[in-house]
């Protein structure tokens, strides 16, 4: 599948988007293109690189400040993103990918709530 084939290792330089059917649009803020097939889009700006070294187990932490998000109007409900609707998956270790379908809620432990 297309979102698979993005985990392609190649040279630096190319784009792994070349290895697929997706295709981009212009950005509003940055110069960077956006996969226009992405349900949701964020459009950041670069702030840090943490290095946790070359060695296997190693990685880097990318940071980016969020300057403006794009939401396919279907999945967008009262000011939230209709999970029922978006059903997102995630990337897992090695081979796994992970479905996002069992939500539940617990109450947060602080004396103000981010989201109501």
């Amino acid at each position: 599948n297309d979102v698979n084939l993005t985990s392609t290792e190649l040279e630096y330089g190319q784009s792994e988007l070349e290895l697929t059917s997706f295709s981009t649009i212009d950005s509003e803020i940055i110069k960077t293109q956006r996969v226009a097939e992405a349900p949701i889009q964020y459009e950041c700006r670069f702030l840090d690189t943490l290095s946790y070294g070359e060695d296997l187990g190693g990685g880097q932490i990318i940071t980016g400040e969020v300057g403006k998000v794009h939401v396919r109007s279907d999945l967008y409900d009262n000011g939230r993103i209709n999970e029922n609707i978006y059903k997102p998956v995630g990337r897992g270790a090695g081979l796994d990918w992970i479905k996002c379908t069992d939500k539940f809620q617990l109450e947060r432990l602080m004396k103000a709530q981010i989201q109501k």
